[in-house]
């Protein structure tokens, strides 16, 4: 079962790291904010390095947790979408 939940779950990912590719290449209001973001980047990396040894050691912690957090919802998210288009496909008797 360990075997199947981890095949699926790199479905997914394949699935997610496609869409956000498509999403980079027709959204040009995504690709200005990463841009932008890729730009202010550097700028957070310098202001970062003057930080004592207890606020790095905070702000790192908070950045892993947020973006811990936001993996968990997207893949929760693509997940719930993926279950509602089958219901939606078996409500219209597609499948």
């Amino acid at each position: 079962m360990g075997r199947l939940k981890e095949n699926v779950e790199m479905f997914f990912t394949e699935l997610m790291q496609d869409s956000i590719k498509n999403l980079k290449e027709c959204d040009e209001n995504y690709k200005g904010i990463r841009s932008t973001h890729a730009n202010v980047s550097q700028r957070f990396c310098d202001l970062f390095q003057n930080f004592g040894v207890k606020d790095k050691e905070f702000a790192e912690s908070f950045l892993e947790e947020k973006c811990l957090l936001n993996s968990i919802e997207q893949d929760w998210l693509y997940l719930q979408g993926y279950k509602d288009c089958i219901k939606l496909l078996k409500l219209i008797k597609a499948i």
